[in-house]
């Protein structure tokens, strides 16, 4: 009697786990301009360079933007507003699962600019440090 009863449970439990599983990554952060201060507003685009496929959002009253469900591969993100250079940074390898934290730095100048970051990797959390998991 007592497998009857546990089976029922034990294949919610694995179907629940199951389901929630993703196949697709993150990336986020903050934008801010050379003095620190965050900036809202600001149009953001993220760009799968293998497809050319191109998702755009705009940063929250925080500086905050967030890009999820995206497709595993490699992106570049793009950030504009005006009075200040373009942003560029490509390269990004986005794996399944996860979280990548890109901080945008915004510096004034004519908008025909554009800041190109190369280098260092962006600061990834494994999924087992990040708090609230």
């Amino acid at each position: 009697m007592k497998v009857a009863c546990t089976l029922p449970l034990f294949l919610t439990v694995a179907l629940s786990t199951a389901g929630a599983q993703t196949f697709t990554g993150t990336i986020l952060g903050t934008v801010k301009d050379s003095s620190g201060a965050v900036m809202p507003a600001v149009k953001l685009r993220a760009i799968e360079t293998s497809t050319n496929v191109e998702r755009v959002t705009v940063s929250n009253e925080l500086g905050y933007y967030e890009y999820p469900l995206l497709r595993p591969g490699t992106y570049r993100i793009e950030a504009e507003y005006a009075g200040f250079k373009k942003f560029t940074r490509g390269g990004l390898k986005l794996d399944i699962g996860q979280r990548m934290e890109i901080p945008i730095v915004l510096t004034a100048g004519d908008v025909a600019e554009v800041v190109e970051v190369r280098g260092e990797a962006p600061f990834c959390r494994p999924r087992s440090l990040r708090s609230g998991s």
